[in-house]
């Protein structure tokens, strides 16, 4: 069912300081996406890259067009305790 009703906060466009906030939140030490970037990657990011970055999801957004490849993941099993054969035994990274 579509809901005409807009969420101000939610359809707000992106500001380049919530782009800014959510990298400052990254762990620097994980992996890096599907993408090959890690999370040190953005961190250097600079203003250019920022407000390009900014204007990029706003128009994804606006579009409702997004790349495929955002909808996957990788999921590796990592063995923990007990029976090799028992998938519970196994915690996914």
């Amino acid at each position: 069912m579509h809901n005409s009703e807009t969420n101000p906060i939610l359809d707000d466009p992106i500001e380049e300081e919530e782009v800014r906030a959510a990298i400052s939140c990254l762990k620097k030490n994980k992996a890096p996406g599907l993408d090959g970037l890690s999370p040190t990657a953005f961190k250097l990011f600079n203003s250019d890259l920022i407000s390009f970055t900014t204007i990029l999801f706003n128009r994804l957004l606006e579009q409702g067009i997004f790349p495929d490849s955002w909808s996957s993941g990788a999921i590796k099993p990592i063995y923990k305790k007990g029976c090799k054969e028992d998938p519970s035994n196994y915690r996914g990274i």
